[in-house]
């Protein structure tokens, strides 16, 4: 039984809890993702960062595989160890954290308000 309760606590914090959470593309996010794409390819640095771009702006991927292939190219930008290139790794974070915006306290049980009892 405890493992039970340990297993589906650490399951909770896993990537098939939080499928569903993650928000797509917009307009001007996709454009800004399409520049940031050609930025790095006209520099020549990170073809392996060019292909997760690529790959994250195919229009039939699924949000969560999107953020998935957007933090692999900004593991691979940050990997070359260009500062120019690294500053572009802090834009696409910036785009990651677009795409997860979900709110614990919508989803959270609050402890109950201390009430006061009257005699």
């Amino acid at each position: 039984m405890i493992c039970l309760v340990s297993g589906l606590t650490l399951a909770r914090g896993t990537w098939w809890y939080s499928i569903g959470t993650d928000q797509a593309l917009d307009q001007a996010v996709r454009a800004r993702v399409e520049v940031i794409q050609a930025e790095v390819e006209a520099v020549g640095g990170a073809p392996e960062a060019v292909a997760w771009l690529d790959a994250a702006l195919d229009p039939g991927a699924d949000p969560t595989t999107v953020r998935i292939y957007l933090l692999s190219a900004m593991q691979a930008l940050e990997a070359t160890g260009d500062p120019g290139l690294a500053e572009v790794a802090g834009e696409l974070r910036a785009i990651v954290n677009t795409i997860r915006q979900t709110s614990i306290e919508g989803t959270a049980t609050h402890p109950p308000l201390p009430t006061v009892e009257w005699p």
